[in-house]
């Protein structure tokens, strides 16, 4: 049996769209998903994502 790094397979336990999928969304919209805020680090770096809940 030949062993494939790059195949992927899906088990049937899981639900929904993959966390691949769920990237390419937000990006497309220019979104961020629940969880995360814009915040303005200070003026020399700027805007910085964050985290607002634990994951």
């Amino acid at each position: 049996m030949e062993f494939r790094a790059n195949k992927r397979i899906k088990l049937s336990s899981q639900k929904g769209p993959s966390p691949l999928d769920l990237a390419r969304t937000y990006c497309q919209n220019y979104v961020d998903p629940p969880g995360f805020e814009v915040k303005t680090v200070d003026d020399v770096i700027g805007e910085g994502v964050f985290a607002t809940k634990p994951f």
